[in-house]
């Protein structure tokens, strides 16, 4: 069976619903339903069901608290999971942006080298083809 999310929150709505009802229906069926115009039945109709509902939905809380933490931990297990892959990719990168460095580097000082000896050549092919008259 395939769940939505809309059908989880509204099934924990129903059972909340059904849990704080019921301790009222318990009540009314042991006490046959009448409703009384004494004030001492109402207060221990509010105690009896503080005490019922309250431990229910505290229990309830408590369960709801355990799933929370459960989704955060398996939450930040991933985001951890994550962080650690994006390091490793981060690194890879630094040592791939070292190596091509270095390469551009290395080509930086070839084309110096070049330079440097096209000017020599240069030097040394002008100083053959000019004559000490300055004739050629």
């Amino acid at each position: 069976m395939k769940t939505n999310k809309k059908t989880i929150p509204f099934l924990i709505s129903l059972a909340i619903i059904i849990i704080s009802l019921t301790p009222l229906a318990v009540y009314f069926y042991h006490f046959h339903g009448e409703l009384s115009n004494n004030q001492a039945n109402w207060s221990s109709l509010g105690s009896f069901l503080s005490g019922t509902s309250g431990t229910l939905l505290s229990a309830c809380s408590i369960f709801a608290l355990i799933y929370t933490l459960h989704i955060t931990l398996k939450n930040n297990e991933k985001t951890h999971n994550l962080t650690m892959e994006s390091i490793k990719n981060n690194e890879r990168q630094i040592k791939n942006m070292e190596k091509e460095f270095s390469l551009k580097l290395f080509e930086s000082y070839i084309d110096a080298f070049n330079s440097i000896l096209e000017r020599k050549i240069y030097a040394i092919n002008k100083k053959k083809h000019s004559s000490p008259g300055g004739f050629h």
